[in-house]
C-alpha cells in the first residue's frame, strides 16, 4: 500500500536549507525553500505493536528519506529486512532515533550495527536516544566482536566506522544537519523513562512521531502545525481482550493469540489493562491529540491488535474520524507517504 502525499512542496539544496534552518527553523526553511531534488518521503517499516512474532505487521521501525539521507526512527526486530524489501540501503543511514528502550523498538539494533557495516557503510553512524543508550551499544558490538573480527580476517573488510552516541534525556534540539533538524519532548509511557517523541523538519515536510506514549500535552506542543503526526493507537477493548486468550477470529493468523500465538505469556489480565490505559493511546485520544496539534494527517501506528482480521482499516478509521476532520491514515508495513 502506498498511501497519497498530503503536500509537495519543492526541497532546496543542502547549503541553503542549512542556513535557513539556522536563521529560524521550519517557517525560514520553508520561506527559503527553491525548485531542487526529491522531496521527503516517509516509509513505515514496521507498523504493529507490541513484541509479536508473526502477522501481517512487523515491531516499529520508520524511515524518512530527504534527497540522499535516509533516517531511521525505531528498530524493532525485522526492521533490517523490512529496510531492504523497501528498496533502501542499511548501509545510506547516517542516523538512528530510538524513542525509547522497549524490546520492540530496539530488537533490531544489533543486527543493524552488523548489517549497516558488512553491507558498506564507512561513514560515522550517529544514534539518538534515551539512557542507556551507549551502554545497549557498547554491549551489543561487543557480542558482535567475534563475527565482525572473522569478517575482518577473513574477507580483509575494513573496520567497522565509529558509532556516536548520544544520549537524549529531555525536550529540547536533538541534532541539524543540511536536511533535517530534528526535536524531541518527553512522553509519558510509564514505566519506561525517558520515552521520547520526534520532529522532523526538512525543506517540504514536518512529520512527528510519538513513540509509545500516553495522551500527552507535550507531544501537542511538539506536533503544532505538522504535515503528519505518527502515533501510536491502541484499540482498548480488543487487546485487553486478545492478551487474555480470547480466540481470534476463524480466518486470522493462528500466530496472533491462542494456539500458536507469540504473544507474551502468563500476563495477569488486570495489570495488563492498566498498563495500556496508562501508558498507550486509544484510537480517539490519538485523533484528539491530532485535532489539538493542528496536523494534517494522522498516521495510525504501532497499532494493538496489528491484525486486520481482528480491527480491519475501515474500524480504526471510525474510531478517529469524529474527532479529527483531517487526512487520517492507517499504517501498513511497506507504505510510502
Amino acid at each position: 500500500m502506498t498511501a497519497q502525499r498530503v503536500s509537495r512542496r519543492s526541497m532546496l539544496g543542502g547549503i541553503g536549507l542549512a542556513a535557513a534552518l539556522a536563521a529560524g527553523g521550519a517557517p525560514a526553511v520553508r520561506a527559503a525553500a527553491t525548485a531542487s531534488s526529491a522531496a521527503t518521503k516517509l516509509y513505515l517499516l514496521g507498523t504493529g505493536g507490541g513484541p509479536m512474532l508473526g502477522g501481517e505487521r512487523g515491531m516499529a521501525a520508520s524511515a524518512l528519506v530527504v534527497g540522499d539521507a535516509v533516517y531511521l526512527i525505531d528498530c524493532g526486530y525485522g526492521a533490517c529486512e523490512r529496510i531492504s524489501r523497501a528498496g533502501l540501503s542499511v548501509a545510506a543511514i547516517g542516523s538512528v532515533f530510538i524513542t525509547h528502550n522497549h524490546a520492540d523498538h530496539l530488537l533490531d539494533y544489533g543486527s543493524f550495527l552488523f548489517f549497516s557495516w558488512l553491507q558498506g557503510r564507512r561513514e560515522e553512524l550517529r544514534v539518538y536516544g534515551p539512557p542507556p543508550l551507549r551502554k545497549i551499544t557498547d554491549d551489543l558490538l561487543s557480542a558482535n566482536a567475534l563475527p565482525l573480527h572473522y569478517y575482518k580476517e577473513d574477507m580483509h573488510s575494513p573496520p567497522m566506522p565509529p558509532v556516536r552516541i548520544d544520549e537524549i534525556s529531555g525536550a529540547g534540539p536533538v541534532m541539524q544537519d543540511a536536511r533535517v533538524r530534528v526535536r524531541s519532548v518527553v512522553v509519558h509511557h510509564p514505566p519506561v523513562e525517558p520515552a521520547l517523541a520526534y520532529r522532523f523538519d526538512t525543506a517540504d515536510r514536518s512529520v512527528v512521531f510519538s513513540g509509545d506514549t500516553s495522551p500527552s500535552d507535550a507531544l501537542i506542543g511538539l506536533a503544532r502545525g505538522a504535515d503528519i503526526l505518527v502515533h501510536e493507537a491502541c484499540d482498548v477493548a480488543r487487546t485487553i481482550e486478545m492478551m487474555k486468550g480470547a480466540p481470534p477470529p476463524a480466518d486470522a493468523d493462528a500466530r496472533i493469540n491462542g494456539a500458536g500465538s507469540s504473544a507474551p505469556q502468563g500476563y495477569d489480565p488486570a495489570k495488563f489493562a492498566e498498563h495500556v490505559l496508562k501508558a498507550h493511546t486509544s484510537v480517539a485520544d490519538a485523533a484528539r491529540v491530532a485535532a489539538a496539534a493542528g496536523v494534517k494527517t494522522l498516521v495510525l501506528h504501532h497499532l494493538s491488535p496489528g491484525s486486520s482480521k481482528i480491527v480491519p482499516d475501515a474500524a480504526w478509521i471510525a474510531q478517529a474520524r469524529p474527532h479529527f476532520a483531517g487526512e487520517i491514515v492507517v499504517a501498513h508495513d511497506g507504505a510510502i507517504l
